[in-house]
């Protein structure tokens, strides 16, 4: 259930692309966002968890903020996003947030733990998903939450996942099992995905999980 691709650009062309060049057309004057209601999958996600508003917050590519603005709205204290783009980090920072202008993999945490860590359609961005997944594990203790969004490859479109170079992997269901079985992650809740998107809740658990099913 997982496809990828085995020639692509190095490294460095991604680091430049995702810092300088990533949306162009968001490139614009700052406009704050109005939290009224939370209509978003992530959101909705957000909505239902419980128990971790008192531990720190990571919103991995967090883009202008708008995530990390609702999690405020809903209550987590203490927030925090990374995001490699030069002006969308400026632009999350605008709301208070302490927003590092850095990619995930290399970011270094200072010991910091999260009782939540988000990644909106990220996972299919990275340079090695299971580098990536082990890395939010070591950022998570047992009971802690993880929430993540990305295409299904059950019905991506076929020219976004051969032509569209900045989504360099795509998941099934049973892949993203898996990987995050891998790393002690039990997959415990599927209620918003559908054929195009996935989008998970995962538990850090204490040992590996046999995702299987």
């Amino acid at each position: 259930g997982y496809m990828g691709y085995m020639d692509r650009p190095n490294k460095q062309w991604f680091e430049e692309f995702y810092k300088v060049r990533w949306d162009q057309r968001g490139q614009g004057e700052f406009s704050p966002v109005q939290i009224t209601q939370t209509q978003s999958p992530m959101d909705l996600q957000l909505t239902r968890l419980s128990g971790k508003k008192d531990k720190p917050f990571l919103d991995i590519g967090c883009g202008f903020g708008y995530t990390m603005s609702v999690a405020k709205h809903l209550g987590y204290q203490e927030i925090y996003g990374i995001e490699k783009s030069k002006h969308r980090a400026e632009d999350a920072s605008k709301y208070g947030f302490t927003v590092f202008n850095s990619g995930f993999e290399e970011w270094d945490s200072q010991g910091k733990k999260f009782g939540t860590i988000i990644h909106h359609h990220v996972l299919e961005h990275t340079e090695n998903p299971d580098a990536f997944i082990a890395k939010c594990a070591s950022l998570q203790d047992p009971g802690d939450v993880m929430l993540l969004s990305m295409p299904n490859n059950l019905g991506e479109p076929t020219v976004g996942v051969l032509l569209y170079l900045p989504h360099t992997h795509s998941f099934s269901v049973m892949a993203i099992k898996k990987l995050l079985g891998k790393h002690h992650y039990e997959t415990t809740d599927f209620v918003h995905t559908d054929d195009r998107t996935l989008n998970v809740i995962a538990l850090k658990r204490a040992a590996p999980v046999a995702e299987i099913g």
